[in-house]
């Protein structure tokens, strides 16, 4: 697998690492980190020989401990002996020690301290020097979806873009400007009955509230069918034998790459492409398996809506992002796996580090956070906070859709979208 940068580190500095690491991959530049990079059962080794051999450059995350780490010198000597770039990044006020001083001292250095945010602008743009590209700015999220198709700032012919790639609004708190067919359909789907200036209206919400009752009663854990392939899985708290709101609430979120909730495969503890938990990570086309600037049926690699290649299922094979990047055993959860995700775990709106989404509490006891990651259509990224969508591996019968799951702070659902929007990933692990 080809990186941009590769970055050496100290263990000591893994937060400052991880801010670092975020920001650059904003900026669409692919980094290797080795705490996030190397699989489990991996020669450590090996792995870093081969990502210093397939980076573009190094970067150096320089401290006191780095100043004391052994193990980076001959990261350091590699680099160099191979005619590598080396852009030292001092996050503290030490001066270079030993091998460091040998290699760095006579090398440019950003200063980044005491506030290490301070110093991104210069890190990006002295990054993109090295590699020889510009760099994109980081994405800054917005929550109002265009109303035009101009506004995605690629294509001028409105009409067939809307048509194209229009994201489904599957929850109904928002209410967008109705733009194309396909939103239309999916809010006459799952929005509530409108009942203003209705007596029949008014009925009929009644008549659902004592269905939905007597449903409760009769069959509680059946699973709900709206719209065709669609499905409410939403989860309550309530139930016998499950944990409370407050027991929830001091479950702690795994930070593992591989976390084991008692479930049929285990699930990734972060996003593909992120470092932390909280962190949204790359978005992805369904079947893609690099992440890109932009997000329509022009830029899709399996063709456009009138066209659109037939791969069938993907978990697990050459279109799927999650083994293209992180390796064997890695893959998409399929539809099944995320269903069970939803049946058979709790699910609790929570804030994690600064960030809104779900932690999904295992039936052992183990819990993993899905941030509300939104979605990315066209350049721009939607919703961050609010919704989060997930591909799955397993393809609608429709050829342009395949399966995601889905949520906001209410509700939660598995549903067929367009293929060639950005959503995030998760990825699960087997054996």
């Amino acid at each position: 697998m080809r990186y941009d940068v590769f970055i050496s580190y100290s263990s000591k500095d893994k937060d400052a690492v991880q801010s670092i690491c975020r920001h650059l991959e904003e900026c669409d530049v692919r980094c290797f980190v080795a705490f996030r990079d190397i699989p489990k059962g991996k020669v450590w080794a090996e792995e870093i020989i081969s990502a210093l051999d397939n980076s573009s450059m190094m970067l150096v995350v320089f401290s006191d401990n780095f100043n004391r780490s052994r193990q980076v010198d001959r990261e350091i000597e590699i680099a160099s002996e191979d005619g590598k770039p080396i852009l030292t990044c001092r996050i503290a006020d030490v001066e270079f020690q030993g091998a460091k001083k040998y290699y760095l001292k006579n090398i440019n250095w950003i200063d980044a301290f005491p506030d290490i945010e301070q110093g991104f602008d210069e890190l990006r743009d002295n990054v993109g020097r090295l590699l020889g590209r510009e760099l994109v700015q980081p994405v800054v999220a917005n929550d109002t979806p265009p109303v035009e198709p101009e506004h995605d700032g690629e294509h001028s012919e409105p009409e067939q873009l809307v048509h194209k790639i229009e994201p489904q609004e599957y929850f109904p708190k928002q209410t967008p400007v109705e733009t194309s067919e396909t939103v239309s359909s999916a809010k006459e789907r799952l929005r509530p009955v409108d009942s203003r200036g209705s007596k029949k209206s008014i009925l009929m919400v009644v008549s659902l509230i004592l269905l939905a009752l007597l449903a409760i009663i009769l069959i509680p854990n059946m699973v709900t069918k709206e719209g065709g392939d669609e499905q409410d899985l939403s989860v309550t708290d309530n139930q016998a034998g499950r944990l409370t709101a407050e027991e929830l609430q001091a479950v702690p979120v795994s930070v593992d790459q591989i976390v084991d909730l008692g479930l049929s495969v285990s699930w990734a503890g972060y996003n593909l492409g992120a470092t932390y938990p909280e962190g949204c990570g790359h978005y992805y086309a369904w079947g893609e398996t690099t992440h890109k600037n932009t997000y329509n049926w022009e830029t899709y690699s399996h063709g456009d809506e009138a066209e659109c290649k037939d791969v069938g299922d993907i978990s697990a094979t050459d279109y799927d992002a999650a083994t293209a990047e992180w390796g064997s055993g890695w893959r998409l959860p399929d539809k099944h796996e995320v269903e069970e995700l939803l049946q058979k775990c709790q699910w609790q709106w929570s804030t994690y580090n600064g960030m809104h989404g779900y932690k999904v509490v295992g039936p052992n006891g183990n819990a993993i956070f899905l941030p509300a990651s939104g979605l990315r259509q066209g350049s721009v990224v939607f919703h961050v906070g609010m919704h989060g969508y997930y591909w799955t591996g397993t393809a609608d019968k429709v050829v342009t859709k395949a399966f995601r799951i889905g949520f906001d702070d209410t509700v939660q659902n598995v549903a067929e979208e367009l293929k060639a929007v950005g959503f995030a990933i998760r990825p699960v692990y087997v054996e």
